[in-house]
């Protein structure tokens, strides 16, 4: 595979980069070449790349992309996770000090419609809730 200069450029950055293009444009397949070079100039054995996204379908190709563009031990320092799917190991893990009731669990989507019907408050009731009981809902995961 050739790359190009932009590509190139990207590659031979150091710190966070933000990566813009349009579909095809090569942002997986140079984020996982990037995310090889900082693996292999070595990490401790409990960090990680960390991959995030909007969408599941982008999740599955960068982990098959990994796959074929990475070895599996340095696949073992690679995290990929949607957005909320990120945001919901930190608040299982961390939600304590938050102080939320913990072990948590997610509010099914037809129970919040059925709480917002029966709550003119809810909206300011769910976020206490996550306290009280450690029911959270899907769209407290990232403000949490």
């Amino acid at each position: 595979m050739r790359l190009t200069d932009e590509q190139c450029d990207v590659l031979s950055k150091t710190g966070n980069l933000l990566v813009l293009g349009g579909p095809g444009s090569g942002k997986t397949t140079v984020g996982l070449l990037k995310a090889r070079a900082v693996i292999s100039r070595g990490m401790a054995e409990h960090t990680t790349v960390l991959f995030l996204s909007f969408s599941h379908s982008a999740i599955f190709q960068i982990q098959q992309a990994a796959k074929i563009n990475l070895t599996s031990l340095e696949r073992k320092h690679l995290a990929v996770h949607t957005f909320h799917s990120f945001c919901w190991e930190v608040l299982r893990a961390h939600g304590a000090l938050l102080g939320l009731k913990v072990p948590l669990t997610v509010i099914p989507p037809e129970e919040e419609r059925i709480a917002r019907t029966m709550d003119s408050n809810w909206d300011n009731n769910r976020r206490e809730l996550a306290t009280r009981s450690g029911r959270v809902v899907f769209d407290l995961f990232a403000p949490l």
